[in-house]
């Protein structure tokens, strides 16, 4: 009997002491990342603010990608604020990272980061299409297209990045930006009824967004 007891002792000593060390399993910490989407400035004089998620605003980001036999490839990268419900959006854009696309669809990530945050490129010339330098694009009220090109007449025409930062997750690598920009915007349109229009004049802007690699 005493024996029996000695046992069960022993065998209740061993389970507790197996459950007292038994390891926690903690899961992998999940990065979800802070997108901020929004811009204020001034067009022709009047202030106009856009914020994601108010009055259906989301943020995005797409790239030209520009396929060149004879020479290096290149990626323009744009970011952009627009609605479901409202036809005015606004756009930056800016290039080019030239890369090749037989090692990869897209630009390499240290290229991506290398590129956003070398100091030559945090106050970027204005250019047509963004392929040289910095780009705005803007739709009106009516969803008419304005876009930037390199031949603004504006004497303060300029760009400016600051707060750029390279953050990853399971979705992709972005590079978070703020720019404060101005300059002109030129009519990509025709409607036959204003043809007195043909720019306006950004000022005082300031858009903070992304591009995605």
């Amino acid at each position: 009997m005493k024996i029996y007891k000695l046992v069960l002792v022993f065998v209740v000593a061993v389970v507790g002491f197996i459950a007292c060390n038994k390891r926690e399993i903690i899961p992998p910490p999940s990065t979800e990342l802070e997108f901020e989407n929004s811009f204020i400035g001034k067009i022709n004089g009047s202030t106009m603010e856009l914020t994601q998620n108010v009055g259906g605003y989301t943020g995005s980001s797409d790239a030209d990608l520009i396929i060149d036999a004879g020479g290096p490839d290149k990626a323009v990268y744009y970011s952009t604020l627009s609605s479901s419900t409202d036809s005015r959006s606004m756009s930056v854009g800016h290039g080019s990272i030239f890369y090749d696309a037989n090692a990869g669809t897209r630009p390499a990530l240290d290229v991506f980061e290398d590129f956003f945050t070398n100091s030559a490129n945090l106050q970027p010339d204005f250019s047509t299409g963004g392929l040289n330098g910095f780009k705005i694009r803007f739709r009106d009220v009516a969803g008419r297209q304005w876009d930037s090109n390199e031949n603004g007449s504006w004497a303060l025409e300029n760009a400016v990045y600051t707060n750029m930062r390279l953050e990853s997750d399971g979705s992709g690598d972005y590079m978070m930006f703020r720019v404060d920009f101005e300059g002109y915007v030129y009519r990509s349109w025709s409607d036959g009824v204003d043809t007195y229009t043909d720019s306006l004049l950004i000022t005082d802007a300031v858009y903070k967004g992304w591009y995605k690699r």
